[in-house]
């Protein structure tokens, strides 16, 4: 996985839910602010075809920079 500075800082703002892991909220009044779409591109992370823009702009499902979020937080809970 990339490590792409914008989706590592997200993490700090995102809700946690326990249930279902982390969800970003890229909704207009989102603690991330408002996420985009744009004509089909390869994700950052899986290559595969998205429209989803964050709102850093990077090409990105959002369940990938959730995926993302999660890993890299349990990596570093482990390596503490």
């Amino acid at each position: 996985m990339a490590d792409d500075p914008a989706l590592i800082d997200a993490a700090a703002t995102a809700g946690a839910n326990p249930r279902h892991g982390l969800t970003l909220d890229w909704s207009n009044k989102g603690p991330q602010g408002a996420g985009s779409a744009g004509p089909p591109r390869p994700c950052t992370l899986c290559g595969r075809p998205a429209i989803c823009r964050s709102p850093a702009g990077a090409v990105i499902h959002k369940v990938c920079a959730e995926a993302y979020l999660v890993a890299k937080q349990q990596q570093q809970r482990e390596a503490a």
